[in-house]
């Protein structure tokens, strides 16, 4: 498996580290993990190989030099030669080279498995071309030029896998347009600590909480447009998170005592604060065309909480998770005052019953072993086959 670390890891690489996990909890794959760090600075302009074990894995870290326009060709060089080596390596076993479909840096690994004739999987959790849509000006001009040439590197290269894992079927149809063999896993969610709900000592207001990128097109123009319909006093709206609509929260913050916005914190924190809510809240609108591909990852790490869950109706949710959520019946500032309202006006006991379902459904369903399984049993055609992996 193919992937890029970050210092903050994003939705898509906590999925990848809960469903590595996965495959060592099935014991029926050996899996060998090829990591793109980026350099932090630290070490000089060279980075040598690094090697380590992990959950019985392999983890291979290959060189990086810290070199303005060369870096990148240096990576991709790298990446090359140890998908070529791992190949070479396992020549005549069952084997598949599985990447990160969004990353231009899995195009070398791509192509090395193809110059040995091992099945490649493209892991389909985004369109390249949308992400400029979704990062709506979070780069200055250099930067949007080099992502956008990677974003077209990617854009041609996403369509020549030999099979794909998307999170949901409008995925796979632009990412596959060759129809060759697919599998839906829309999320891999590892079970929270805690209790299935976390009592708040301090009860005096009923909080709304979102927590996730504070963009535009996220829903926060639509959040802080249905705050000030709600009159009532006995609620307050906790937002934390990252993104080009913060300017806009923090002065509505000063203009309602009730809005409170927390900036960023570490997941664990999140993930405790979640529990300690009455409600939280996803309000990505629908319309846009980056919602028809995407599966909202927050909304499993919501419902995996315990906490009741309001999202908008969007198309990438199965309609298995509908018993399990309360779904807004239009984006429109006054449906999402009312629904805030009347889901406060609910019996406590039916929000608990509800948001303890949910947790249940997540933990049974979407957890790190079963969608593994489900994985092995896509590719090898077994229940849970014997196989080798690079991922």
């Amino acid at each position: 498996m193919l992937r890029s670390g970050p210092a903050r890891l994003s939705a898509s690489q906590y999925m990848f580290s809960g469903l590595i996990k996965g495959f060592a909890q099935c014991g029926d794959a050996a899996v060998t993990v090829l990591s793109g760090l980026r350099l932090r600075g630290e070490g000089g302009l060279y980075r040598k190989r690094e090697t380590e074990r992990e959950h019985g894995f392999e983890y291979i870290y290959p060189s990086e030099i810290k070199i303005s326009g060369l870096h990148f060709l240096w990576l991709w060089l790298g990446i090359f030669i140890e998908t070529a080596r791992w190949c070479a390596k396992n020549k005549g076993k069952e084997s598949f080279v599985l990447c990160d479909a969004l990353l231009s840096c899995a195009v070398p690994a791509r192509l090395a498995a193809k110059l040995f004739k091992v099945p490649t999987v493209g892991y389909v959790t985004d369109l390249p071309q949308l992400m400029k849509e979704i990062d709506e000006g979070r780069y200055g001009l250099k930067k949007r030029l080099y992502a956008g040439l990677l974003s077209r590197m990617a854009e041609r290269d996403i369509v020549k896998y030999d099979r794909y894992i998307a999170l949901t079927e409008g995925l796979n149809r632009e990412a596959n347009p060759n129809r060759r063999p697919h599998l839906i896993v829309e999320c891999v969610m590892e079970a929270l600590p805690g209790d299935e709900t976390a009592e708040r000592a301090d009860k005096k207001d009923f909080v709304v909480m979102f927590a996730g990128k504070t963009n535009r097109l996220f829903g926060m123009e639509l959040l802080l447009e249905a705050i000030p319909l709600i009159k009532r006093e006995d609620i307050s709206f906790h937002i934390y998170g990252s993104g080009n609509y913060v300017e806009q929260i923090k002065s509505a913050a000063e203009r309602d005592r009730r809005i409170v916005y927390g900036g960023v914190l570490p997941r664990s924190e999140i993930l405790a604060r979640e529990r300690e809510a009455d409600l939280l809240i996803n309000l990505r609108p629908s319309g846009y065309s980056f919602a028809v591909y995407s599966f909202p990852s927050k909304v499993a790490e919501y419902m995996a909480s315990g906490t009741p869950v309001l999202t908008t109706r969007l198309p990438g949710i199965p309609e298995e998770y509908g018993p399990y959520l309360w779904f807004l019946d239009r984006e429109e500032p006054e449906c999402v005052a009312r629904a805030i309202e009347e889901i406060m006006d609910t019996p406590k006991e039916e929000r608990l019953r509800r948001g303890r379902g949910a947790r249940r459904f997540i933990e049974e369903n979407k957890n790190p072993k079963r969608q593994a399984a489900r994985i092995l049993s896509f590719l090898t055609g077994k229940e849970l086959g014997e196989a080798v992996w690079s991922i």
